[in-house]
């Protein structure tokens, strides 16, 4: 592929030092003897992103021992083959073919893996935290970027985050030296950025939904948000939404649609889903889920969780277990 940087080894020494240019801090051990890695690293840039692929060796058990780095970047991991589990701080995560990770390489991370390959985004903080402030405004200024560890690749935003991942780097491959031009490459660069942002649980990620597709939103929509947003913990109809925005069903349905890429009940939704995500990561050990959910309209516990664990990723006790 002559737009990546072809890397391949059977010397773990040389995946050593390798890895210690492309992920500064992290070190790599076999753990079974015998095994033998087949090593293969093919890297390109976009922009000031760094998009690779990597491949450790079919059934090859790793050890892999993180260090923090200062201001390190943010690495997505979405595997390509094999398994294995990790941890950062107090978050566990698995990788497999439908589970990666987002770490943050100014946190310690370690991990067990076998026959390890992935598709990976490194992105520096500075970059995607002005790029967020783009995208939301000064709301994201002096706001430290977090993300949640655990990536599930069966919800639809993270799918398509992983499709255009593939699409750049297939593309990135049919390159010649020289071709593809700065504006490309911004472009991808800024579509990569906005759909982490948009398919990943983070801090900002409440400001991120709350904005439109595009363009500044009609007055009738913005009428309709503001009281979701007022009365989120109370009882709403579509004919109360329609009644505040001074139109009828299907222009509010039409319009929400065009501006969140949601209808308006599925944006009531996701809206509560946010505050009670808010109020578990600020409660305390002795916090009930089933009542703060209820706090927010959810009664029917089986169906909360589901819907729950679809939008973030992880269930309503492991989020409030990470406050413990």
């Amino acid at each position: 592929m002559r737009g990546h940087s072809l890397i391949s080894s059977t010397d773990l020494d040389d995946l050593t030092d390798l890895m210690s240019r492309v992920v500064p801090g992290e070190t790599l051990e076999v753990t079974k003897a015998g095994k033998e890695i087949d090593f293969s690293l093919r890297l390109a840039r976009v922009g000031d992103i760094q998009l690779y692929h990597v491949f450790l060796g079919e059934d090859v058990p790793m050890d892999v021992m993180s260090e923090p780095v200062d201001r390190g970047d943010f690495l997505l991991c979405a595997p390509t083959e094999g398994s294995g589990r990790g941890r950062q701080g107090k978050e566990e995560c698995q990788f497999d073919l439908a589970k990666g990770v987002v770490r943050n390489r100014s946190l310690p991370f370690h991990a067990e893996e076998t026959g390890f390959g992935a598709f990976c985004l490194s992105v520096p903080p500075a970059l995607l935290a002005e790029h967020a402030r783009a995208v939301i405004g000064d709301e994201a200024a002096g706001k430290d970027l977090a993300f949640s560890l655990q990536v599930d690749f069966t919800r639809p935003e993270a799918r398509h985050l992983l499709n255009t991942m593939r699409f750049v780097y297939d593309e990135l491959g049919t390159l010649s030296a020289g071709t593809g031009g700065p504006v490309v490459m911004g472009l991808w660069e800024s579509l990569l950025m906005s759909q982490l942002l948009h398919a990943q649980p983070n801090s900002c990620w409440d400001r991120l939904l709350a904005r439109p597709a595009s363009g500044a939103l009609p007055y009738h929509v913005k009428r309709a948000r503001d009281y979701i947003h007022r009365h989120a913990g109370e009882k709403i109809t579509l004919a109360d939404l329609a009644l505040q925005a001074g139109c009828g069903y299907r222009t509010l349905q039409l319009a929400f649609n065009d501006a969140f890429g949601l209808s308006p009940m599925a944006y009531l939704k996701k809206t509560r889903l946010l505050r009670v995500r808010e109020d578990l990561l600020e409660a305390d050990g002795t916090a009930v889920v089933a009542k703060i959910a209820a706090r927010w309209g959810f009664m029917q516990m089986g169906r909360f969780t589901q819907a729950y664990r679809k939008q973030f990723g992880v269930s309503p006790s492991e989020t409030l277990r990470r406050k413990t």
